[in-house]
């Protein structure tokens, strides 16, 4: 294990000192460098803990966070990040034009939650999903890439803590919103749409706005089925394949198709990001809580093997758009 560590001088800008150690738990870590300092290593100033790559592929590895949660003097809220490769390659990390180590990650973790390209994951929200029937825990996932922390995606484990799969962070937007209740923070979103080219590369871009999901659930012939709609505003940002002052974009008629073929696209990636979820067994969305909520006589039969009958209910999605700003381009 390993720590960075601020170190603040009067008459230098602030630097950061790490260690690394040999050791089977985090105090064990601790009490060895402690023999290497001044004074000593305390958990209770945490900001971020780095898993890295190959403990998070062992079941349980939660479990080693087991002080973080148990001495009182701890803190229960410093963030969780997996690092795509081994951690200690983000302690290679030396950018003098950015803010000390721990506060840089920590920041970038912020603003691409802020965006919406990551999610929150701190040891007691991480609990609280471990402990909840069904629950799929998910955590950011970051790499050192040229020198520089970049946010990568999200993680998803599965009932054992163990690393299961993940979705990019082009997806994340997607994901957080039928993740998410109502919408926070900055969301654009990117599309392709007709005239399509033959790259499939993006060529438009929306800010969503008011975001609501609502879902329902029902149980039929011994299947779940839960209906999810997505409500949202969106003001078109960015539109590169055609020329919007001939085709008069801000014309109701255009604008209600466009609405149409904007909808079909989210409709289209959030129904297979469900299916993959599905396939995958695991719940992040935690349907499993609305399953209990509106279905509970249902629930309680099947919510020890919860995930199983997760992956056999039939899970709808729609979303309704309505577009409220084309931007200042007039005809």
């Amino acid at each position: 294990m390993g720590t960075s560590i601020p170190l603040f001088h009067h008459k230098q800008q602030s630097s950061t000192v790490e260690h690394w150690v040999q050791a089977s738990t985090i105090y064990d870590g601790f009490s060895k460098m402690d023999t290497k300092l001044t004074g000593y290593v305390t958990s209770s100033k945490a900001e971020v803990i780095l898993i890295g790559a190959k403990l998070a592929q062992e079941e349980n590895w939660i479990q080693a966070l087991d002080s973080s949660y148990r001495d009182p003097y701890a803190t229960i809220n410093a963030k969780v990040v997996l690092v795509d490769g081994p951690a200690e390659d983000v302690f290679k990390v030396n950018r003098p034009d950015k803010p000390p180590l721990p506060s840089y990650i920590k920041g970038v973790i912020e603003s691409s939650i802020q965006n919406n390209q990551s999610v929150s994951s701190t040891i007691q929200q991480l609990m609280r999903e471990k402990n909840e029937q069904g629950m799929t825990q998910t955590v950011p996932i970051i790499k050192k890439t040229n020198n520089e922390i970049d946010t990568v995606g999200i993680a998803f484990l599965n009932h054992q803590g163990k690393y299961l799969t993940k979705i990019p962070k082009t997806d994340v937007k997607f994901f957080n919103l039928i993740n998410k209740s109502k919408n926070t923070g900055r969301m654009i979103l990117h599309l392709v749409l007709s005239p399509k080219k033959s790259d499939k590369k993006p060529n438009t871009s929306v800010l969503v706005q008011n975001t609501k999901r609502k879902i329902s659930v029902d149980f039929q012939k011994g299947k779940f089925i839960f209906n999810i709609d997505v409500s949202m505003n969106v003001s078109l940002i960015e539109k590169t394949n055609g020329n919007l002052t001939k085709t008069r974009l801000h014309g109701n008629k255009n604008i209600g198709r466009l609405e149409h073929e904007i909808q079909e696209e989210f409709n289209k990636k959030l129904q297979g990001m469900l299916q993959d979820m599905q396939r995958n067994k695991i719940d992040p969305i935690g349907l499993s809580l609305h399953a209990r909520a509106f279905q509970y006589k249902e629930w309680k039969k099947v919510k020890k093997d919860w995930l199983h009958a997760f992956s056999k209910a039939k899970i709808r999605v729609n979303t309704h758009v309505k577009i409220k700003d084309t931007g200042t381009i007039r005809n």
